[in-house]
């Protein structure tokens, strides 16, 4: 059973260093203040504040885990 942990493991890293390169990571779409008007007063705010509103909006994410048993 342990093989099996490995062999999946050896799938998923080599799956994530073929995925960015089929990815589009921004969409020809921008923010609008729209996105954020059925949002929480403070939470479209915030997105305000950021800058989000007229910016490309992306399609893709990468998320990096540290020290996490999988």
């Amino acid at each position: 059973m342990m093989g099996d942990g490995i062999q999946m493991k050896k799938l998923f890293a080599s799956e994530v260093q073929e995925e960015p390169d089929k990815a589009t990571f921004f969409s020809a779409e921008v923010f609008t203040a729209e996105d954020f008007a059925g949002l929480p007063a403070p939470i479209e705010r915030y997105f305000r504040h950021l800058g989000y509103v007229g910016q490309r909006k992306t399609s893709t994410v990468k998320i990096i885990y540290d020290e996490v048993a999988f």
